[in-house]
Order: structure tokens, then sequence, then C-alpha cells
């Protein structure tokens, strides 16, 4: 049974049988039930709704939007918050309901309160690591959008005293929580609440920038474009992640709460689902392997007799009895160390649910924490569900997965029987609204307002009687001015003659000469991730929808009003109906009052216009659902990330389901888990690892005790002993590497046997972990994070050293605790331009949970005088330690201070005491082993990486094809990429040797006679005297010549050679002049093709034939090993191995006849056949079942020297040995 988890993404493709068939693709759906579903929605929404601004204190009557008054908290009373019961059960349900949303809620608003405050008490403070400020703040125009009435604000980055890369900054990212208070006020006595609704780059690049926000409340709204304000930004926290679950916990207050007895009162007496109970009997075949089982269908009782495990089984023990657990507990809770397999556990358990769902049965709901893990888990489903499950919301990477977002398959779906007879309505509704709110604002309309405002307009908003309107007018007309050829002026211009000033908004362009810290792209994708998981849906994404109106307002008057001028004022114009009368000197302050008066009313009535627009808004969301609902309902599996089971909760809620499924169940804090529990749930799922990564809170006084805002409901139940199951044997790590993990595990964690063959890393000898102890000091960077530059230069030049050795750099991770530090790593290996345009891994270690690589190097960093875990940080958090851990499957390298570890943390010194057990894998030199020689090295300084070119201290004194010896020192990389720097010596055809050096092309020779032979053309260099002109074909049969003696005969006999390039032995680029021993097999890492049996030999001899290996070799054995280390290659591919050289035999001859096809001249040099790894397709016929499914012919080119040009080798014809 063992076998079967060697490669379990392979068998996640294998189709089963008995899936019941759903589609979408270009269907029809008519059912009777939309009206049931469009109910249930409504009856939701009515039983969730609150007033905008409740200040009531109950709880369940609360906006999720914090109030102006509770982000001032000008009261200064300590917030209340009960304490987190983890250790024992909730008195209640309630008590558990509230105390979680009131520490979300307060989780919530505690930045931006603190940010506030710290505005208020220094109003012109500059930005800083926590707060960003934004000045001169005013409101530009206003978007009708679906979602909500949004106001651009435009704004200026002064206090940020640095330029920003819009592309890649978290700031203002769509959905944050922002502060916004009248300039002249500065949140001593008013603050409004705001909420990105949309940064478009278009927007934020633009000088000013711009960007759109919803007003929190109604209240709030302003819409006098001549206001100031002052706009403050937290920068930890994301409102949105957290909003809908706010509202979520308050319903599910007024529910029924499913599994309560459980998750709140720690009950251990887990009943099965009802589901079940009602029907015990489950096909189960899904856990069988169907090449051992046939066509039988396992139907058990799974509640009486459930099977013992055989080896006609997918799983392992462990995977067995959660399979069972899964099953026949209403609460089932899995846990799944690190490469134990516990996401195929999840798809097993899914397809055998999915596989015994009956006709009608609701949706089966699966989660994830991030959209990484969703995406990973329902690639993994799709084969065997077709398009029987959507994606719902977030944005995916996966091309077939997008294929199945809500998005795509409405767009595909014709849906009828009057699926939501809201939406059309609702979308009238809404263009009408527009049309008349735009009306109301139409002298603020930028296009009409050439003028101040008119004596109509002021008439029309009553700022004016009937009389006074009259007399301005004709007044006016009896004036002609000088400059007006037209003859009059508008009335009040003249009426107010030099008192009239034009009001401009100035924005002085910031020249600060530098930008915000690069973020790079993965920070950007990561970015991305969180306004699409969090924020708005994918088809709204971006930008706002709607109609958009520019507002202005371009003119003021003179003086100002204060409390006197105002009664002033207040009384002229009560008082005088011919305005004219009014003195000029007191004109401009009337004006400024009518001025007031007119946007005052304008403001009402939009306002008013506005909770009608709120309440359509709100309709036409429904609208969506209802339509949405339908095409739901016939799905089979829906999926989505934690946070869109609070948003899409309403839609969810009203398709009934019965069962969740939830991965990365304790990377997520409890409450979004809690608004899972909906009102028909019979089944949690639960599957996660409590060891690995917490949930975060953006406020940290509230991670720790009393609050434990970060525990996740998974750790709290494991820890109070409710029953779960913890998956044993892992798949991922070397044992080597799997030993760091038992201070965290114990001996709970067992290797596969898949794990005890694997191959050395290349350049490492046998060393397959190791801790290199250093004391370089770290520092702190701009944004307050933390590097070590001795450290990463360290690193950066070990990273250079293995890809020397051929590891390819997809196959390294760099992982740092420390965003400082990525960001410095990042930027050295970029300045080194043998990495250039390759995708450099090099991440954070919350980054990469559940990610793997084959090559890990862990750059720790920090290195003070601290003796206590405040000169750790980060490294002190066990959960952290795990993942860092426990990434690696061939070698582990890490890199820290190792006295400041064990002084601060008592985990690191029990791993410490683990890495020095046999072999010690511990200290101040970094042991490297010769490819070449065999010879042992250290490296204890940064700078020694400087005179290693991969190999050793040796000089390599091979005699390259020009004639010359290398120049450098012992390198395993190929000597066609040396640039020889002697004189040329090849003899051109005037008699004469060039004149230039080896590497310098096109030869030359200044005598009249080569000008005349050489003709028009550059005369590239001649290939070596000595060397032979071999044929592609008579390559290609020679290479077929030597895989038929691959029997571990010495393969540096002269048949093999005469100047064809021979295969690396070690799987990787090796120097042409010294292979390694007969003991190591073709394929690398000594894995031998008559039986798979791994040898780690690392003896050489000396090469006596001088050959060399071309550029197309070196990718083929790079390509294998790139295969074994991500599970590609097996034992019984090893052993199938003959069968792929008579293939390949037989092929090639066909190759031969068609030769003018494929032999595509492009100057690789002496190429050779080289493999590319394709996925067997399940439907492919013949012997050849192993990863040996296509060749690729790529430079078969005559010799070097001959060509015009040497571009980058690509392959250029694809050979199927199927066909």
């Amino acid at each position: 049974m063992g076998t079967f988890n060697d490669d379990l993404p392979e068998r996640f493709h294998r189709a089963a049988p008995g899936i019941p068939e759903a589609g979408f693709k270009s269907s029809n759906i008519t059912t009777a039930s939309n009206r049931s579903l469009s109910k249930n929605i409504h009856e939701y929404i009515k039983a969730s709704e609150i007033k905008a601004d409740n200040p009531s204190e109950d709880w369940r009557s609360r906006s999720e939007i914090p109030t102006g008054q509770e982000i001032l908290d000008l009261g200064n009373d300590p917030i209340a918050l009960a304490p987190n019961r983890i250790n024992r059960p909730w008195k209640s349900v309630n008590r558990y309901l509230e105390a979680h949303y009131e520490l979300l809620r307060e989780d919530t608003v505690a930045n931006l309160r603190n940010a506030v405050a710290v505005i208020r008490e220094s109003p012109n403070k500059m930005d800083d690591g926590e707060i960003a400020i934004y000045e001169n703040v005013h409101i530009d125009g206003v978007t009708w959008a679906p979602q909500g009435l949004a106001f651009r604000l435009r704004f200026s980055l002064a206090r940020a005293q640095k330029s920003i890369a819009w592309e890649n900054s978290k700031r203002l990212v769509s959905g944050s929580l922002l502060a916004l208070s009248p300039a002249d006020d500065c949140f001593r006595t008013t603050c409004f609440p705001v909420v990105v609704a949309a940064r478009p780059l278009s927007g934020v690049t633009l000088s000013p920038p711009e960007i759109d926000v919803f007003f929190g409340f109604r209240q709030n709204i302003r819409i006098d474009p001549q206001q100031e304000f002052i706009m403050v930004e937290a920068k930890s926290g994301y409102f949105e992640a957290t909003r809908h679950t706010l509202r979520a916990l308050q319903k599910l207050s007024k529910e029924s709460f499913p599994l309560s007895d459980p998750i709140c009162k720690l009950a251990n007496a887990i009943p099965p689902p009802k589901h079940v109970t009602s029907s015990p009997e489950l096909d189960i075949a899904a856990a069988y392997d169907s090449k051992k089982t046939g066509t039988d269908v396992k139907r058990v009782n799974v509640l009486d007799r459930w099977p013992r495990l055989t080896e006609q089984h997918v799983l392992d023990q462990s995977q067995w009895t959660a399979l069972q657990t899964m099953l026949t507990k209403s609460l089932a809770i899995v846990q799944g160390p690190p490469g134990t397999g516990k996401t195929h556990v999840s798809v097993i358990g899914l397809r055998i649910l999915v596989q015994n769902m009956g006709i009608d049965d609701p949706p089966i709901i699966v989660a994830a924490h991030t959209n990484h893990a969703l995406d990973q888990l329902l690639r993994h489903l799709s084969p065997f569900l077709g398009e029987a499950y959507i994606r719902l919301g977030g944005r995916t990477k996966d091309p077939e997965i997008k294929k199945q977002s809500i998005f795509e398959v409405r767009q595909r779906t014709k849906v009828q029987g009057g699926a939501s007879t809201l939406l059309p309505f609702s979308q009238r509704r809404l263009r009408d609204l527009t049309h008349a709110m735009v009306n109301t604002l139409s002298p603020m309309i930028q296009k009409d307002q050439q003028s101040p405002f008119a004596p109509a307009v002021l008439e029309d908003l009553e700022v004016l009687s009937h009389e006074q309107r009259t007399s301005l007018e004709d007044g006016a007309a009896q004036w002609t001015t000088t400059d007006n050829d037209s003859g009059t002026e508008d009335a009040i211009s003249l009426w107010l003659s030099k008192a009239l000033r034009s009001f401009d908004v100035v924005y002085r362009k910031p020249n600060f000469g530098f930008e915000e810290e690069e973020i790079d792209d993965l920070e950007y994708e990561q970015l991305k991730d969180l306004e699409a998981e969090h924020g708005v849906d994918e088809d709204d994404f971006d930008s706002l929808r709607g109609t958009y109106r520019r507002i202005a307002d371009q003119f003021t008057a003179n003086g100002s009003l204060s409390s006197a001028s105002r009664r002033d004022a207040e009384k002229l114009l009560l008082e005088t109906q011919n305005l004219w009368s009014i003195p000029a000197q007191t004109r401009g302050i009337v004006y400024l009052l009518m001025q007031e008066k007119a946007k005052q009313k304008m403001l009402e009535k939009f306002s008013e216009q506005a909770r009608v627009y709120e309440k359509v808004a709100q309709d036409l969301k429904i609208g969506k659902w209802e339509r949405d609902a339908s095409i739901l309902s016939k799905a089979k599996i829906i999926g989505m990330t934690t946070t869109g089971l609070s948003k899409y909760r309403p839609l969810v809620a009203s398709l009934k389901p019965r069962i969740v499924l939830i991965e990365e169940a304790a990377e997520c804090i409890e409450a979004p888990v809690t608004a899972a529990c909906f009102d028909s749930l019979e089944h949690l799922i639960l599957v996660g690892d409590h060891q690995q990564l917490q949930g975060n809170c953006s406020d940290r006084g509230l991670a720790g005790h009393p609050y434990n805002l970060e525990v996740s409901m998974f750790e709290r139940l494991v820890t109070n002993q409710i029953p779960y199951n913890t998956l044993a044997r892992q798949r991922r790590m070397d044992p080597e590497i799997r030993r760091l993990l038992q201070p965290i595990y114990g001996d709970k964690l067992q290797d596969h046997p898949s794990v005890l063959s694997r191959p050395n890393v290349p350049g490492m000898g046998d060393v397959r972990s190791f801790f290199f102890s250093h004391s370089w000091p770290e520092s702190t960077d701009s944004q307050s994070s933390k590097f070590n530059e001795n450290e990463a230069d360290f690193i950066v030049g070990f990273y250079t050293y293995l890809t020397q050795n051929g590891v390819p750099t997809d196959g390294i991770t760099i992982l740092t605790f420390y965003n400082g530090q990525r960001k410095k790593i990042l930027s050295k290996l970029r300045q080194n331009p043998s990495f250039a345009g390759n995708y450099l891994r090099v991440s954070t270690v919350d980054s990469y949970q559940g990610e793997e690589n084959a090559v890990v190097l862990l750059s720790l960093v920090r290195s003070n005088h601290y003796s206590d875990e405040r000169g750790i940080g980060f490294l002190a958090i066990a959960n952290r330690i795990c993942v860092a851990l426990s990434r690696a499957k061939l070698g582990f390298y890490m890199f820290g201070n190792e006295k400041q570890l064990r002084r601060a943390s008592a985990l690191w010194n029990d791993i410490f005491g683990v890495i020095r057990t046999s072999p010690n894998r511990l200290g101040r030199k970094l042991p490297l082993q010769c490819r070449n020689h065999g010879r042992p090295t250290v490296v204890s300084d940064p700078h020694a990486w400087n005179s290693i070119f991969g190999g050793c201290d040796l000089d390599c004194h091979y005699t390259m094809r020009c004639g010359h010896s290398c120049p450098i020192r012992c390198h395993p990389f190929d000597h066609t990429i040396v640039l020889c720097k002697e004189r040329c010596i090849r003899e051109l055809p005037c008699g004469h040797t060039c004149d230039k050096l080896c590497s310098d092309d096109p030869c030359y020779c200044a005598c009249e006679d080569f000008a005349s032979i050489r003709g028009p053309q550059p005369l590239k260099k001649f290939p070596a005297r000595n060397e032979e002109k071999i044929s592609p074909i008579k390559q290609t049969e020679t290479w077929l010549n030597s895989l038929k003696s691959r029997n571990h005969t010495d393969r540096t006999n002269a048949e093999a050679v005469k100047g064809i390039p021979q295969p690396a032995a070690d799987g990787f680029t090796s120097p042409t002049h010294t292979p390694c021993t007969a003991d190591q097999g073709m394929d690398g890492y000594g894995l031998h093709y008559d039986g798979g049996v791994s040898n780690r030999s690392n003896s050489h001899e000396k090469r006596s034939d001088n050959s060399y290996h071309s550029q197309e070799q070196q990718m083929a054995s790079r390509t294998l090993w790139n295969d074994f280390a991500g599970g590609k290659v097996k034992d019984d591919d090893i052993k199938r191995d003959e069968e792929y050289k008579k293939a390949l035999e037989t092929r090639m001859s066909a190759v031969k006849e068609e030769r003018a096809d494929i032999l595509v001249d492009f100057g690789g040099g002496a190429g050779i056949l080289s493999e590319k790894v394709h996925d067997i397709p399940s439907h492919a016929d013949g012997p050849i079942r192993t990863r040996y499914n296509h060749i690729y012919v790529s430079g078969l080119g005559y010799p070097r020297g001959q060509q015009e040009q040497t571009p980058a080798v690509a392959p250029v014809a694809e050979v199927s040995l199927l066909d």
C-alpha cells in the first residue's frame, strides 16, 4: 500500500467512475427552486438588517463600519473586551459569538484609532512605518457605481517624503479603512470613516493622485469641492478582510448554531452527520486503486463495517483512519504535518462524498485560507469533477479553474424561469436615480460651472427670493463692460465685481529624488490577491464602473465667515430685497453665505437621494445573488476562500449546504471558520496543522493572553481534546532534513520509503543539511524590517555556486523571516547577469506555507547583543520555525547566529541538539565538495565565493577547442561559455593567423588578401584544425549507441567519443575532463537503471579523452534531476528504460528519413537529443508508459564555428514516441 503515495499529484488525475454528470457549458437553467432560493436570500438579508449608525450597545445591532466617534475615542475610556476562552468551555453560544465579534472589531479599529490620536496630538507629523498621512484632500467627482456612491478624492503626498511606486505599493488598496477630517479640525471633533472603493493605477499615478472612496455613513457624505480635508491610513490591518465576518457573526447569533456543542461547550462525543446516519452505506471506490480492484464498486456501511486497510487502497494507515473520521463524524479534524498528504486525503474524501450525492443534494462547500491553497485543491478535484464545480469570488491564476469561476460560468449560462425579477428592476431604478442625482449636482458639474452660482440656481435652491433674483438680473442688465464683446457678464460676477476671486487648489509636484523601497513581483501578486480575495468581485475588479461626473466650484469671494460676519450677512440677506443696495465691501461675505447655503441645500437633497440609491444598490446585489444562486445550485462543489464564506454568506446560505470542508483551517483565526456554520450545516471537516502558521491579527496586543485572537478554532479544539487524527508518514523531506522537526512533532512523523533514496545536492557531497553559524551584525531598513548584509552576500554566493553546479534556479528557494532581508537578497541576485530572465524564488516564510522545493536556503538574519527573545523576534515563534524547517526535499542549508538562537529559544536549543547528532551539521565553515576531483572545500567568508567557480582550488588546465588551456580554476560548467583571452591561433585563408583574441568574432587579418578572399560577409571563427566535422545524424546515432550501452561499464572508451559530447554522468553539467565513475548512472545521483537502487558514491576518475558536453546535454540532465526532485521519476520508470531505448531507436529511424523537417540549424553546436518530460495522458497507448513521452530535437546543427550565431538552446522540433 505504501507505494501508492510515492506521487500524490499523479493519482489526483485518475478519473473516478460514477461522478454525477454536471456542467454549465452552453446550458439553460430552468428550475422551480429559483423562487425558493430568492426567498432564502431575501429572508437572510432582512434578518441581517441593522441601522447604519445604530448607537445601541447591543453588539448584534451595530454597523460593521466604526463610527467617527468610535475612531476619535474622545472619552478616553478603556476598551472593555472579554477574554477569549481557549482552555475551557464557553458558558453560552451568545457569549462566544459576542466575544469574538468584539475582539475582531477591536482588531479592525484599533490601529486606525491610534493613528488618528497621533495626528490629533501632532498635526504636522510626517509619514512613518505605521501611519500614512495625506493632506490637501479635496472631493473631485462622483461615480454612480453598482456597489454604491463613490467619491473621487485628490490629495497630496507631501508628507510621504518619497515618491511612491504605486504599481507595487500596498497603500490605499481597495477595501482599506481610512479616516477623513476637515483640515481646520484635524480630528479634534470630527471624523468621517471612508472605505477605498477603487485604486486604479491610472488614477494614483496622476499628479495629484486620485482614488475613489465610499463614505461609511450616508450622514457623512460631503460634496463641497472647495472643502479641504486631511486623510489618515494605518499601514497595518485590512478592513475588508473582517467586515463581512463581523456581519456573519451578528447573523449567526439570530440562527441556530449547528455543532455548537463541540465548538462552544467542548463536548467530545461527536455524532455522525445526519446525512450519513440516514444513508450509511457509501460507495468508497475512490479510496481504492482501480488497477487492483477493477471496476468493483466498494459499497460499505461506514458506521458499522469500516474496512481494514489492504494493498488495494491508495492511502497509508494514518490516512485511512483520517478518512474514516472525515466520513463518519459531524465535526472531523485532521492534522497534517508537513509532507503527509493532507490534501490527498481531502481529495479522496470529497470524491467519496460527491459520488454519494443525490440528485437534489445541495453543493458541498470547499474553502481555504488563501487563493493559492484553494486553487491547488480545486486543481486536484477538477479531473473527476469536470464542470461540476464553481470557483466563487477572488482571482485565480490557473486558466482551467478560471473557466469555472462564477463570472465565466455566468457568461456561458442562460438562466430561465424568473431567477431574478429584482435584478432588471434594480438596474432600471439605478439609472433613473443616477439621472436625478446628476441633476441635483448640476450647478457644480464642471462642464456647466463656468461662473459663480447663477441667481436662478440660487432661487431654485431657496437661497434667494424671487425679488432678490430679479434685482440681481435687472441690475446686471444695465451694465456694459469694456472687455466683453457680448455686452453682458453673468449677474453675480458683475454684482461682486472686485470681490470675486477664482478658487484653485494648487498641488506642487513632489520631487523627492528617490522612490519608496522597491517591492518585487511577488509582493505585487500578493497585493492583487489581497484585493481580489477580500475586495470587489473579479468582474468588478480594479476600477469602478458607472456614470462619473466631475464636480467643481471655481469661484469664491473676499472675506471669511466668522461668527460676527456670518450674523451680519444673515441679517442683510434676510432683510434686503434689492441686493444691489448692499455695500460693495460687504458683498463678498454675503456671497460666501449664499454659496454655503446653496451647497447645503444640494447636500440635503443629494443625501436623501443617496438613501434611496443605497437601498436600490442593495437590491441590485440581491438580484445578482438570486441569479447566481440558480447557477450554483447545480454544482457539486463550490470553492471559495474563508473570507468568501462570510462575504458570500447570504448567497451560500440560500443553497442550504450540509457539508463544508476547510483546508488550512489552522492558518485562519476562529471567527471566519465560525461563519461557516450555516443554519443547514450537518458536517464540518477541518484540515490543517496547528503547529505550522497561525492566523494573523493587526493589533499585536490582541495576539497573546488573555485575548488569544491568533488561536484558530482548529488549534483550540485540538488542545482541548476534541477527537482528531494526525497523518504520520511524510513524503517530502530527506530523513536528514526531517529529523530537524523531531523537537516539534516528536516521534509522530515517520519517513515513507520514497524519501530514503534521494539524490545528493551537486557540489555538496553527502551534506544534505547544514547550519552555517556566524556573528555578522544585523541592520534595520527604513521600513523597520531587519536585514543582514554579510549574511545576504554569503547566501547569494552559495546560491551562485549551486547554479554553477547545475542546480536550476527554479530548484532553489531562499527563505527568510524578514521582508527587508528578502529584498536585500533579491537585489543582490539581480545584479548577477547570469540570472537575468530567471524567476528567482526568494520568499518570506509566512508566504511559503504549503510550498516546497528541492533545495531551500534559510536566512535567519538576527544577530545582536540581546540574550532573550527580544533579540530574535519572529524566530522565536514555534509555528514559523516549523514551516521554515519543513520546505526542503533534498537539501536544506541554514545561515544565522547559533549562539544567540540557543540563548533566546529553548526550541532552537533542542533543534541544535539534533543538528549536532551524527552526522554533525553545524559549523562556522560551509563544507563543499568538488564534483570534478572529489576534493572538500570550506567557505567561511562572503568574499571567498569570488575565487570559487563551482569547483575547487585546482586550476582547470583543460585544452579548449581553440587549443589554449582553460584560464580559470576548476569548474563544473561547460567550456563553451568560457571566454578565451589568448591570441587566436586559427589559420585564415590568407595564410596568416587571426589578429584578434579567441573570444572575439569575427576573425580578421589586416592584409589585403584576406579582404578579397573573405568577400562581403564576416568570417566567423573556423573550427580548430584538430576538430572533426561530424554531421548531426552521425551525432545522434553515436548518442543512441551510448544509450544502448548504458550498463555500468566504463563509458570513457573510444567508441563513445571521437569529439561527440558525452552525457553528464551525475545528472548535471559536468566538466568535460572528469566524468563520474561507472557506478553512477546517467540519470544522475546514482540511480541504477537496472533496479532503481540508489548509489551515493562520490568517487571520480580522470577522463582520458578530453571530450566535452554540449548545452543540450546539460539541459537534458538538469531536466532529469528536476523531475526526480519534483517526484516525477520513479523506480518503476527506470526499470522500463530498456523499452524506452528500443522505442527511441525505432523512432529515430523515421527521424533520419525526415531529417530535412527537423534538423534546423540555429547554431546550437555539437548538439544531441534533449529529453523533455511530459505527463502521460490517461489515454496513451503502447508499451511506453513512462516519463519518456516526447523527445525534442534541439540543436542538431553542425559543429560550433560554422554558424552565424549561437542563441540559447530551445526546442525546434517535437517528436512523439507514442505516434
